[in-house]
């Protein structure tokens, strides 16, 4: 079975070597808030090589031109215009041949779809990019073909709460995001038993600052259940640790990461332990939504019949 043979071939993963002297990176997501800024940084070092994937290449092109990087619908070779390859998460197949050229892939794609209860009663269709076919499936696909094309290294942007199912900021976001965290962890696993080598970065809050600015600001890390709503993070500096992580000495680490004035500026990325072989502990987000939303339902002042419906209805979703 594929699950079978993913789980060997996590088991059978070589050490991470380090990136060749000029390396191809493919972004995906490399037009969102903070996809676009680590764009930016990647095209400032001429030792690399950056394809950014998109769904449609004119947009793409166009948020790169305002970020003051020029594109290309071709190569142009490290530390020139970027190029934009056409392709959909959704439909991986039609593009996948372009990772035979690629060294690292640098993931920062997120679904970003509110809940709308009316999908949920059946009332009207879901939209065919919910979290579970972008961040999950979408997520497997693209780890299952990067070591199919022979792909050194995974980074993937995350978010701290996937690990700890129930902390507020987790069940505040499945319940409102179609269950996004619960299958940003999906994809994490996919990754991690792929075997592929991989940094994972799990942010805090994230926030916008001026764009290629530096904030100045050190970042701290842990590796376990770390909860809190109060820490955030800049995307800058999210975009900062992607930028280095293509060459760190760590290899197959999943952190959580925030700022901090006191932390110092250089990140220690030789602090980071490994992940244990395989995939993490699975975690439980269901039961942690069901019962958030049932207290939410209670304090509402809904009939007992009205908040069953409802949870019944969710569960049956998010189990999907």
């Amino acid at each position: 079975p594929p699950d079978d043979r993913l789980a060997v071939r996590a088991r059978q993963r070589t050490p991470w070597p380090g990136p060749p002297p000029h390396c191809s990176v493919l972004v995906v997501g490399g037009s969102g808030r903070t996809g676009a800024r680590l764009v930016r940084r990647l095209c400032a070092d001429p030792t690399l090589e950056v394809k950014v994937l998109a769904r449609d290449p004119a947009k793409g092109a166009r948020v790169l031109e305002q970020e003051g990087r020029p594109a290309s619908s071709s190569s142009s070779g490290a530390g020139g215009a970027v190029e934009i390859v056409q392709g959909d998460m959704l439909n991986l197949d039609a593009w996948a041949h372009i990772l035979d050229d690629v060294d690292v892939i640098v993931t920062a794609v997120s679904c970003g779809l509110r809940t709308d209860p009316f999908v949920l009663l059946g009332l009207r269709p879901a939209p065919a990019n919910l979290p579970h076919v972008v961040d999950a499936d979408g997520i497997a696909q693209l780890a299952r073909a990067a070591r199919e094309h022979g792909v050194k290294r995974i980074v993937a942007v995350t978010t701290a709460s996937t690990g700890t199912p129930w902390s507020f900021a987790a069940m505040f976001l499945n319940s409102l995001c179609y269950m996004s965290v619960k299958w940003k962890f999906a994809g994490e696993q996919a990754i991690r038993e792929s075997g592929v080598d991989y940094v994972i970065i799990r942010p805090f809050g994230l926030m916008d600052t001026p764009v290629g600015k530096e904030t100045g600001l050190g970042v701290e890390f842990s590796q376990g259940k770390t909860e809190g709503t109060r820490r955030r993070i800049a995307r800058e500096d999210v975009a900062r640790l992607c930028h280095e992580a293509l060459r760190s000495p760590t290899s197959t680490s999943t952190f959580e990461c925030w700022n901090s004035a006191s932390a110092d500026r250089q990140f220690p990325w030789t602090r980071l332990k490994p992940d244990s072989a395989g995939k993490l502990e699975d975690v439980n987000h269901n039961i942690a939504v069901a019962t958030f939303v049932a207290g939410i339902g209670g304090a509402s002042a809904l009939t007992a019949v009205s908040v069953a419906s409802v949870t019944m209805r969710l569960l049956r979703f998010v189990r999907r």
